[in-house]
C-alpha cells in the first residue's frame, strides 16, 4: 500500500511540470502563454518593476540606443548559452562596486523574469536604473533571436527546470 501511495504521488507531481499529459507536445504559441502566465505570476508575486519586452528592445537596439544585457542566470546556464554581448550579473555588479556606472539602458534577464526581476528592484535600491525583459531568455528565442556560446551561435539553451522547458520548437533545451 505504500509503494501505491508513493507512486500515485510521484504521478501526481509529474503532471505540475509544463510537460501535456500522454505525450503531446505543446505547440509554441501555448509555450508563449505559458512563459506570459508564469511571469505575470510572478509579477504579482514581486510587485512592481521597470520592464520592456523583446519586441521594444529590439526596436531600441534597431535605433541605436547604447544597451546593456546583463544575465542574471547561474553560471551553469551562462556555460550553455547566452544572447550575445550580454554581461554576467556577478561581473555587472562587480564594475558597480568600482564606481562604474552602466552608459546607456540596462537591460537584465533570466530564463523567464524571476531573477531578473528580482536583480531589477536591487539595482533600483542603488539608483541604478534597469528594465526587466519580460518573458526572458526564452521570449528572445521565441522572437527567433539568436543564442551564443563561446563567440559561435548555438541552438541550446539551459531552461533551469522542467517547469521552464519552453523554449521554441528547435531549441535543445536542458536543466
Amino acid at each position: 500500500m505504500k509503494r501505491r501511495g508513493l507512486t500515485l504521488l510521484c504521478i501526481g507531481l509529474l503532471g505540475l511540470s509544463s510537460r501535456p499529459a500522454a505525450g503531446r507536445q505543446l505547440s509554441n504559441a501555448e509555450k508563449r502563454r505559458r512563459i506570459l502566465e508564469l511571469y505575470h505570476g510572478y509579477q504579482k508575486e514581486l510587485g512592481r518593476f521597470p520592464e520592456i519586452t523583446v519586441k521594444e528592445l529590439l526596436a531600441t537596439m534597431k535605433r541605436g540606443q547604447e544597451t546593456l544585457l546583463v544575465d542574471a542566470r547561474e553560471k551553469r546556464e551562462q556555460r550553455v548559452s547566452m544572447i550575445r554581448g550580454a554581461v554576467p550579473a556577478g561581473a555587472f555588479l562587480e564594475r558597480l562596486e568600482r564606481g562604474r556606472e552602466p552608459r546607456g539602458m540596462v537591460v537584465v534577464y533570466c530564463t523567464i523574469g524571476y531573477r531578473s526581476a528580482v536583480l531589477v528592484k536591487k539595482l533600483a535600491r542603488r539608483k541604478v536604473q534597469a528594465r526587466n525583459l519580460s518573458g526572458g531568455i526564452l521570449m528572445w528565442t521565441h522572437h527567433g533571436r539568436p543564442l551564443h556560446r563561446k563567440g559561435k551561435l548555438t541552438q541550446k539553451l539551459h531552461v533551469y527546470g522542467a517547469t521552464w522547458d519552453l523554449a521554441p520548437d528547435g531549441i535543445q533545451t536542458t536543466y
